[in-house]
This record gives structure tokens, sequence and C-alpha cells, in this order.
């Protein structure tokens, strides 16, 4: 999966890149699945839509949802239902970990 990542990532613009670049930063904290992270940190539960994750990124520079898919498809990230009803990502966050990078 790593080198399909990167043919993918080789495959962009720079200005796509630059976007990879502040989506790597958001899921440097986040998990594609439970468990603990490795500082030892219990993940919790923090599911969202493409445009959930599009919102909090666009105070740093707008992220197309096309970009945020892909890379989640290519990290090992899943659709799931969520208690709503409504299609989000399994994501899970070391909540401990938040404002420290």
């Amino acid at each position: 999966m790593n080198n399909i990542y990167n043919e993918w990532l080789n495959s962009l613009t720079d200005d796509e890149r630059d976007q990879i670049v502040i989506v790597e930063a958001y899921f440097a904290t986040r998990s594609p699945l439970p468990g603990k992270s490795a500082a030892g940190n219990e993940y919790v539960a923090e599911h969202k839509s493409t445009q959930d994750i599009s919102d909090d990124l666009s105070s740093m520079m707008p992220v197309s949802c096309r970009i945020i898919s892909k890379y989640l498809i290519l990290k090992g990230y899943t659709p799931m239902t969520d208690t709503d009803g409504t299609l989000k990502w399994g994501i899970w966050r070391d909540m401990q970990m938040s404002g420290l990078l």
C-alpha cells in the first residue's frame, strides 16, 4: 500500500501536495483502527465525514474532498455507518497528543 500511496503522491500537482501536508498533520494523531497510540494512549472514536474534515482544515488551507477521500482510502481508513445513520470515516484519535505536534 505504501508504494501505491507514493505513486499517488508523485502524480499530484504542487498545490495538491501542499494540501497533503495539511492532511498529514491533521491525521498525525489519528488512526484507522481503535487501540493505543505509539505513546500508549487509548484512542477515542472521532468519526467524521469527508466534509467535516474539509471544514476542520479550511482555516489552514482549502483541501479538496477528493484529496481527503483518496488519502483516507490509501491510508486504510474505511467508511462506516455512524449512530445517526450517516456515512462517516472510522477515525480514532489520541486525544492526549492533541496540540503537541
